[in-house]
Parts: C-alpha cells; sequence; structure tokens
C-alpha cells in the first residue's frame, strides 16, 4: 500500500525548498524502515552546512510550525487512544506508524529549533512527546534507535529569568492592576460623598503615604522585565551557540523580536510614562498627567489593532497554504482527504488563537472608553462609571484568558497526553515509564498567550502560560495616580 502524505510534513518540505541550498532531512521519513536513521542523518558533521540552511527557514517561522505541531500531537493522541480503545486494531495501521514517524521527526527538529537556533534550554515539551513518541514506534513497531537518540532525563527546576517573568506576568500584574483600578475608583468617589466626609478625610490621609509607593512602582515594575528582554535580545544576536551563530544577523534579530516586540513596545513606553509622571509631571504640570493618560491608552489601543492584524494575517495565510496544497490533488484521493482532516483540525486550534485576539482587542477598547468616561469633568457620576468599567473589564478579561488558556491546555499542551504504550505491548525488561508531566509547563508560543521562557509561554501564551504563563499577554499596564489631595483626583490619572 503507497504511503498517504502527512499534511504538516509536506508543508515543511514547501517551506524547505524556499530556502536555496536547503537540505530536505525529511525526505527520509518517506523510504524509513525499521532503522531510525532521521537523527542520525541531522546531526552527522558532513551535513552541518546542509543542517543550518534546513533550520533557517523553520527558525523563521517556528511561532507557526509550533500551532501545527500542536494541531498534529491532537490528532495523533487521539488516533491513540482509539487504537489502545480498540485493542491495538485500526483500519490503518501502517497510517499511523507514518503518524508516529512524523510526530517523533516534528518532536526532533523543534527540540533542536529551542534548544540550539532560539536558545531556550528550559523547552522540554517536545522531549517529553519524543520520549513517548519513540517508544510507541520502538517496542510496538521493533524500530531500531542509534546513540543519538537516548533521550536523558529531564530537570525540574527552572532558571530565575523564568521565575521572574512567570511571577511579573502571571501573578503579579493582574492584582496590580485591580488594585491600581480600585485606588482610582475611591479616589474618584471621594470627590463626589460629600455627605460622607469622614471616608474623603480618612483616604487623603492614606493618599499621602501610598501615592509615593504607586508613583515609584508605576514605573519600577516594567523594569525587571524589560532588563530580561533586553539582556536576552543582546546575548541573541551576539549568538550564543555554533547553530544560533549559523543564522545571519537578520534571521536572529527576526526571530527575538517575533518572540518579543509586544512586552517591549509595552514596556518601553510604560517604564517612560512613569518616569514622567513620577519625577516631571508633579505641583503645576500634575494637570497634564491626564493628557498622558489618554495618549498612552491610545498608545495601548493601537499596538493591540497592529498585533491582532499582524497575528491574523500569519493565521490566515498558514491556512491558505495548506488549501493551496489541497488544490494540487484530486478530491477523492487520500491526500486530499488527509489535508481536508488536517485543515479542520487546524481550524479549530486557531480559533482559540483568534477568540484570544477579540477579548484582547475588547479588553483595550473597554479601557480607553473607561479612561475618557474618568476624564469628563461635567458630570461627577461619570468618571466614577469609568473607573467601575475599568475594575470590571480588568476582572472579565482575566477570567476569560484563564478560561482560554486552561482550554489550551487541555486540548493541546499538557492536558492532551499522547497515551503511553499499554502494559501488554512492553516487553519483561523495559524500565519503569518517566513521568514528565510535572516537569513541564504549559505556555504557549504563539500569538496573545504569554511568551515565558520557562516554557512554555504570549506562555506564554506562553505559552503560554502559562502561555506557563498564565493569562493572555496584556500589552497595557498601569501608570500610578500621583495625588497630593482628594480634589486631584482627575488630574492625577496617569494610565489605565
Amino acid at each position: 500500500m503507497a504511503a498517504v502524505k502527512i499534511p504538516i510534513i509536506e508543508h515543511i518540505r514547501e517551506l524547505i525548498a524556499s530556502e536555496t541550498g536547503g537540505f530536505d532531512f525529511l525526505s527520509s521519513l518517506a523510504d524509513q524502515n525499521k532503522d531510525w536513521v532521521f537523527t542520525k542523518n541531522l546531526t552527522a558533521k558532513e551535513n552541518l552546512d546542509k543542517k543550518h540552511h534546513f533550520f533557517k527557514p523553520l527558525v523563521l517561522n517556528h511561532r507557526l510550525l509550533v500551532i501545527e505541531y500542536q494541531t498534529f500531537r491532537a490528532e495523533l493522541a487521539d488516533d491513540l487512544a482509539r487504537y489502545i480503545k480498540n485493542n491495538n486494531n485500526v483500519s490503518d495501521k501502517n497510517k499511523l506508524k507514518e503518524k508516529l514517524q512524523a510526530a517523533l521527526a516534528l518532536s526532533i527538529v523543534l527540540e533542536e529549533i529551542f534548544h540550539h537556533y532560539l536558545v531556550v534550554p528550559t523547552e522540554w515539551r517536545y522531549r517529553r512527546d519524543r520520549i513517548k513518541y519513540k517508544a510507541w514506534l520502538e517496542h510496538h513497531w521493533e524500530f531500531k534507535f542509534s546513540e543519538q537518540d537516548s533521550v536523558k532525563k529531564l530537570p525540574i527546576e527552572a532558571p530565575q529569568t523564568s521565575v521572574t517573568r512567570e511571577l511579573i506576568q502571571r501573578r503579579l500584574n493582574p492584582l496590580r492592576l485591580f488594585i491600581l483600578r480600585l485606588r482610582r475608583l475611591l479616589l474618584l468617589s471621594a470627590v463626589v460623598l460629600e455627605s460622607f466626609p469622614s471616608f474623603g478625610i480618612s483616604l487623603k490621609w492614606v493618599e499621602q503615604y501610598t501615592a509615593p509607593t504607586f508613583a515609584y512602582l508605576a514605573w519600577l515594575f516594567f523594569l525587571p522585565r524589560l532588563i530580561i528582554n533586553l539582556s536576552l535580545m543582546t546575548k541573541h544576536l551576539i549568538g550564543t551557540t555554533d547553530e544560533e551563530k549559523s543564522l545571519d544577523f537578520e534571521t536572529r534579530l527576526y526571530s527575538q523580536l517575533s518572540r518579543r516586540w509586544p512586552e517591549l513596545l509595552n514596556d518601553i513606553a510604560w517604564f517612560i510614562n512613569g518616569i514622567l509622571v513620577c519625577f516631571v509631571l508633579t505641583g503645576p504640570m500634575l494637570p497634564k498627567a491626564i493628557y498622558m493618560a489618554l495618549i498612552m491608552q491610545w498608545y495601548d489601543f493601537g499596538v493591540a489593532i497592529l498585533r491582532a492584524w499582524i497575528e491574523v494575517s500569519s493565521l490566515r495565510a498558514l491556512k491558505m497554504q495548506y488549501c493551496e496544497m489541497q488544490r494540487k490533488y484530486e478530491k477523492d484521493s487520500p491526500e486530499y482527504i488527509e489535508i481536508e482532516s488536517y485543515l479542520l483540525s487546524l481550524g479549530k486550534r486557531i480559533a482559540i488563537e483568534y477568540e484570544a485576539i477579540r477579548v484582547n482587542l475588547l479588553n483595550f477598547f473597554t479601557l480607553l472608553i473607561a479612561v475618557c468616561l474618568t476624564l469628563a469633568t461635567f458630570n461627577p457620576f461619570i468618571p466614577i462609571i469609568g473607573a467601575a468599567m475599568a475594575i470590571a473589564i480588568t476582572v472579565v478579561n482575566f477570567t476569560k484568558t484563564e478560561n482560554l488558556l486552561n482550554y489550551r491546555i487541555k486540548n493541546y499542551g499538557n492536558g492532551k497526553h499522547i497515551p503511553k504504550l499499554p502494559n501488554d505491548l512492553k516487553k519483561p525488561h523495559d524500565p519503569p515509564p518517566i513521568n514528565l508531566d510535572r516537569q513541564i509547563s504549559n505556555s504557549s508560543d504563539f500569538g496573545f498567550f504569554p511568551l515565558n521562557e520557562q516554557e512554555d509561554s504570549n506562555t506564554s501564551v506562553v505559552e503560554d502560560r502559562s502561555p506557563s504563563n498564565g493569562v493572555v499577554s496584556q500589552a497595557s499596564s498601569e501608570s500610578s495616580i500621583n495625588i497630593p489631595n482628594i480634589s486631584g483626583a482627575m488630574a492625577g490619572v496617569g494610565g489605565i
């Protein structure tokens, strides 16, 4: 029986063909016998130059490649689960073997990309999958693997930079946003609650001690992640491994900016805004902070629109590439049907990213309306409504993004387990399986799930995240309200 082409493998081969001088290591899968040679070919010294040409287009497209792999992995997990349920009896056992071969090759390629070309040493998701794919092929289809295919145990602890990013992005930022927006609501309420003078007096007394803290927090909060991103950008642009140095400067720059540009634009802008509010827009200049709040919210909304346009364009282009591939085959051919099935699965995966984009845009649009209402002076109750809207959207956005992240993890991340080899298929001398689920984080590496070096991820999202990181990456951040007295509450709005 002729082998059915795996859509994701064919798509990657087309990417490789677009790179002049590229060598298609994946072509060996078509003629693969029970001696696994893919890893051996990839690591051979004589193929070093070919390897770098092979990986360059994959590094440039690594974020979309993660989406494709997650979709394929989820399909394979379901196929293996049905295979076990039906007592190892499926209509096309050879097709399942080919999918496992493709999945093993993809996990090796992605691990190589993240560990050696992007140098994310804590990205262990693909090695976990690699162990399981190898077990299935080795023990159920009697594949033979060489020394290059031996997999070491994964470390458990994450580096301090990953812990810092996780703490800031997932844990502290939502709490910080909620506290700052609640503070604004209390300050604006004190202006109109004249029947409760004791409330205003108490709040004024608290403000004289807390206002300086919030003023410094407005710029100090963004400093750790900004320093981490800039230092990592510099390190990767110089190059830290032979594989990374083999990439040209433009490729290294693009691959790093594609992972970090939303965070860099967010942190640089809000860091500068925090410095201005804390040290420049004080005393007689304090009313100018009102205009800074409006400018920064428009800036956040503009960045969100730009990010949405980039992500949606990339996802649509990816789907169109598979549609173009499908048109090459007759409608009743096995290849056409296989691509059609994969396109349906890919559409469901992309729908999660689209929903994250919609949530992100709705968040920033609502915050923009909220800050406009907060700046209204013709009615003292309108600013209170705006401040209340900001608190409400904070809670809604956090809840929705957490749900999206958990859904992604459940269906495409660690929650979607590759079934372990059934006991009746194991050999008597097999060692007990390694439990890796607790050793690998759950971030995403695409879109609005946060990026996290602990992947994970963006992360995240970060994955993210997730991304891992836990919430959809929020490009907006808070500037502090530096208020000398209760009547100056409106002038102190420095960000939403």
